[in-house]
């Protein structure tokens, strides 16, 4: 996004910018679909392999079995989950939801086609191979279909087989990402500028547990049970931020290509869902891609279509440079 923002708001400074995965239209009043995301993992995870029903039914087991001592304990259990994290009581059981969807957008976004270490380790096409104990259709047993959904948390968590217990909760103890910087630094940022509409609708749009609409009001309140304590208020949010700086489309922009894969969620909100071309402005669309997979290193296992890709970004690049030496030589 900030290729693509930088590029149009300064194009004397910038002759061309690549746009790898950017959801730049996907800020409130941009016309969005808000659970156009859930609907994109969802896909991923079906086109992978998993049954939908199952995924489902492991959901809805995690709300009963929340309800008795035994089931807590069991849930406690099969997901491995650190003392300060625990499920203590019914209503626990929404943060528990909460971890799991966020970990299957997670594995969505970085389903590359090689053993990567991106978020955490992870091996060739991880949603693939999540999605082995996943195919078989819901089992009559509640117990049964969460121990199949917990497999998927624990090759995200856990692939290395070196951790012991797992954070789903890093408010109460430290997350899966302490080591990649502040946890809150992009919640900060979503709770004032980047205002990302986002919520789940549940089938058939998508397999996971309700939470739409996104409303701005539920919104700060999440947000200030986050940050109350930091001194925020909602008036620190500006929710058109965005799209009063930057636009919801690009009218008068050049030499930008907006690369997205149909496999990254975060493609809901690129610029083009179509490989298109506008001027110099250019969607590439990698059927087998992942989020900002061109823009990877290159690897032995990168696919065809990949290749062909990042050699039309670069003839892309070598034409902005000849533009701009072409247009400077006169000086």
């Amino acid at each position: 996004m900030l290729a693509a923002w930088i590029r149009t708001k300064y194009p004397h400074i910038v002759d061309g910018a690549i746009a790898g995965s950017a959801p730049v239209f996907w800020f409130q009043n941009a016309n969005i679909t808000q659970d156009i995301f859930a609907k994109i993992v969802t896909r991923t995870f079906k086109t992978s392999g998993c049954n939908v029903k199952t995924i489902v039914a492991a959901f809805d087991a995690i709300d009963e079995l929340s309800k008795s001592d035994q089931g807590r304990n069991f849930l406690n259990q099969v997901f491995v989950l650190d003392k300060k994290s625990q499920i203590e009581k019914i209503e626990d059981s929404k943060f528990l939801k909460d971890f799991i969807s966020e970990t299957m957008k997670s594995m969505a976004m970085i389903d590359y086609p090689y053993p990567a270490n991106f978020l955490t380790p992870l091996p060739g096409w991880p949603v693939k191979e999540a999605c082995r104990p996943l195919k078989r259709n819901p089992s009559k047993s509640q117990r049964k279909n969460v121990w199949l959904l917990s497999h998927m948390v624990s090759l995200y968590y856990n692939y290395t087989g070196t951790t012991k217990t797992i954070c789903a909760n890093p408010q109460k103890c430290e997350g899966p990402y302490a080591q990649l910087g502040d946890p809150l630094g992009w919640p900060w940022q979503s709770c004032t500028e980047m205002v990302m509409p986002q919520c789940d609708s549940g089938l058939p749009n998508d397999f996971f547990p309700k939470t739409c609409p996104f409303t701005i009001e539920e919104f700060l309140n999440d947000c200030g049970k986050t940050f109350n304590s930091r001194g925020y208020h909602p008036g620190l949010i500006r929710p058109n931020w965005v799209i009063n700086n930057y636009g919801d489309h690009f009218p008068s922009a050049s030499n930008i290509v907006f690369s997205n894969g149909k496999l990254d969620p975060w493609s809901g909100g690129g610029w083009r869902n179509t490989n298109t071309r506008e001027g110099s402005l250019v969607s590439i669309i990698l059927e087998q891609g992942a989020h900002h997979y061109d823009l990877r290193g290159q690897h032995k296992d990168d696919t065809d279509e990949v290749k062909k890709v990042r050699e039309q970004e670069v003839n892309e690049i070598k034409n902005w440079i000849k533009q701009s030496k072409e247009k400077y030589s006169k000086f």
